[in-house]
């Protein structure tokens, strides 16, 4: 199985990736960087790195490396975030497709959420879909989205709004896109704190709100990845679940 990775340096992206090169049915992974990987993943010979320097374009050239890709895992922009670090700044490693802090405004945000993510997914449903059609198969998209997200987008929220809003936005244009390309099968899950595999004290006590490890989410996603999921969307607590069964295995 070929499978993309977008988001590989970041904090549940590499996670995922170490997943991806353990999973015995992965047999070749396209990492879609705007820097090179680390000399030593770089040397893996499962590890091909595609240099992007521009996610909101996917010229042809960039698309021909993807070429036979069968799934995509999406982890562009999975921002630090916890419940209870709405009310305490810490320097602990905590995860959430979640808080636009980062950003100076909503507008920017929104254009690396929603845009990058939904330009990526377009030019692959348009472009990696057909040929595995062909094979009578399907191209899986399975993106990292965020705790409380909102999909009602005119629905008043008082708490984390835009970043709700911009999460949902996301996900309803993928399930479009899946609607007008039925072999583009999208799955979704929903971390909230996402800890670190060894987690302070200090993460500990700020994961006192819902919360999962990092380990969990990449396996959880892997695993959707490479069989498919009943459930589209998968929510914190069975991220929880259905991880520990995973890594317990």
């Amino acid at each position: 199985m070929k499978v993309i990775v977008a988001g590989a340096t970041g904090f549940i992206g590499g996670e995922t990736l170490t997943h991806c090169l353990a999973h015995p049915s992965i047999t070749s992974i396209l990492v879609v960087a705007r820097h090179e990987l680390s000399k030593a993943l770089s040397a893996d010979p499962k590890i091909t790195t595609i240099i992007h320097a521009d996610f909101s374009s996917w010229p042809e050239a960039v698309l021909e490396q993807l070429a036979k890709a069968d799934a995509c895992l999406w982890y562009i922009n999975v921002l630090s975030l916890s419940p209870l670090s709405l009310l305490t700044k810490s320097s602990t490693k905590l995860s959430i497709g979640g808080m636009n802090a980062k950003f100076p405004d909503a507008a920017t945000a929104r254009k690396v959420n929603v845009d990058f993510t939904l330009a990526a997914a377009s030019a692959f449903a348009k472009t990696l879909v057909p040929p595995a059609m062909a094979e009578g198969s399907r191209f899986r998209f399975v993106y990292c989205s965020g705790w409380a997200t909102e999909n009602d987008l005119q629905k008043p929220l008082r708490f984390m709004r835009d970043s709700r809003r911009i999460k949902g936005e996301v996900e309803n244009g993928l399930l479009a896109l899946s609607e007008r390309y039925p072999a583009f099968e999208t799955l979704m899950v929903r971390p909230a704190g996402v800890l670190p595999k060894k987690t302070s004290l200090l993460g500990l006590v700020l994961g006192l709100g819902p919360c999962v490890r990092v380990d969990a989410v990449a396996a959880v996603m892997v695993e959707m990845c490479v069989h498919g999921s009943q459930k589209v969307t998968v929510e914190n607590d069975e991220l929880v679940s259905r991880g520990k069964e995973l890594l317990e295995k």
